[in-house]
C-alpha cells in the first residue's frame, strides 16, 4: 500500500518500476528509465550517496517517520549504467547489482568485508566487484551479510 502511494506521488512522467529489492531498512527499485530510486536509512551509504550528502527529496506519511528518497542517475560512469543493470539484490546494508554483461557492483556498508573489495571500506557509489571473473555472473544473491554470486560456466562465489 504504501509503495503504491509512493508510485503516485513521485513516478510522475516517469515509467514503471521494473526491479526492486529490500535491505533491512532500505528499498532500492529502478524504473524502466534507468532510475535508481533508494529510500530508508543511509548510514553506510546503501542509498547510493554519501550518508552527509543532501537528501533531494523527503516524504511525510501520516505519523511516519521522515523517508528519505534519493533519485540517482549513474550514466554519466560508463561501467555502471543502469540502462543494463539486470538484476539488483541487497542484503542487511548494502547492495549488488548485475548487469547485462555479467559484471556485479556493490555499495553501502562494508564491515565485515561483503562488498568483496578486499578492505572493510563502506562504498557510497556502486563500484565493480574486481574480484569476480568480469563478464561471467549470471545470478547474484544476498542474505544478511553473505552474497552469492554463479557464472554462466556453473562457478559459485560466496564471500565474505
Amino acid at each position: 500500500m504504501h509503495w503504491h502511494q509512493l508510485s503516485r506521488e513521485l513516478l510522475v512522467n516517469d515509467t514503471p518500476i521494473q526491479r526492486v529489492t529490500l535491505g533491512s531498512t532500505h528499498t532500492l527499485a529502478i524504473s524502466s528509465k534507468s532510475k535508481l530510486y533508494s529510500w530508508g536509512w543511509n548510514e553506510f551509504g546503501q542509498l547510493g550517496a554519501h550518508p552527509e550528502d543532501m537528501i533531494k527529496n523527503e516524504i511525510h506519511h501520516g505519523s511516519h517517520a521522515i523517508k528519505q528518497l534519493l533519485i540517482q542517475d549513474y550514466s554519466g560512469i560508463p561501467e555502471c549504467s543502469y540502462s543494463k543493470i539486470k538484476q539488483i539484490v541487497s542484503g542487511e546494508d548494502h547492495n549488488l547489482l548485475r548487469d547485462e554483461d555479467g559484471n556485479v557492483f556493490a555499495f553501502g556498508s562494508n564491515s565485515k568485508g561483503q562488498l568483496g573489495m578486499g578492505n572493510y571500506k563502506d562504498l557510497y557509489m556502486p563500484t565493480r566487484v574486481d574480484s569476480l571473473p568480469e563478464n561471467s555472473i549470471q545470478e547474484i544473491s544476498t542474505c544478511g551479510d553473505q552474497n552469492l554470486a554463479c557464472t554462466k560456466d556453473g562457478e559459485v562465489f560466496i564471500w565474505p
